[in-house]
């Protein structure tokens, strides 16, 4: 019997640990990458504002899950445009994006839902640096709440999600580069 209770003790002890870690975590989680491109605003500005090039160009996760089934619905580019993917769990998941506010040639907002893992938001910058040159930034923003886990897991989201985000803008320097 006594077994038992020092196995209930250690166990609640590390449940209790946990939620104390998870609750003295971030409650928001923010991932920012940024690279520097010969290119005009409007190159990537275009590339930005149209999920499809996005997908097919440039986005990271497309190399990662090839079998992944993409929808894409609402306008054809900017405000409204929608992306949809279903792919395997473990490589891209399931979710959806939509463009939700642009500002012509500096900005791209759109708001995602990663089904069964929350809401975010992701922004595409883009700043002339003269010379022929922009810098683009591509930040993800997320509210991870109450939800202990989550705060624990967004500990890591820059080292998870940061190395993508510098695929794809490589990617993006590629595609607006050779144009």
């Amino acid at each position: 019997m006594t077994i038992l209770l020092y196995f209930l003790f250690g166990f609640l002890a590390i449940v209790l640990l946990i939620a104390i870690i998870g609750f003295l975590s971030p409650r928001k989680v923010s991932v920012l990458r940024s690279l520097k491109m010969k290119a005009s605003p409007e190159a990537a500005y275009g590339q930005m504002i149209d999920l499809r090039a996005f997908v097919g160009n440039w986005s990271p996760w497309s190399e990662k899950d090839p079998q992944a089934v993409n929808t894409f619905s609402g306008a054809e580019q900017g405000v409204g445009a929608i992306f949809e993917w279903k792919g395997h769990p473990k490589k891209v998941g399931q979710g959806r994006m939509e463009v939700i506010s642009v500002k012509p040639y500096t900005e791209v907002l759109s708001s995602l839902e990663f089904t069964g893992r929350g809401k975010a938001t992701a922004v595409f910058k883009i700043e002339e640096q003269g010379h022929g040159e922009i810098l683009v930034h591509w930040g993800f923003e997320a509210d991870n709440g109450m939800n202990p886990a989550a705060r624990i897991f967004g500990r890591f989201m820059d080292k998870l999600m940061g190395p993508d985000f510098e695929h794809g803008l490589k990617k993006l320097q590629k595609t607006i580069e050779k144009n």
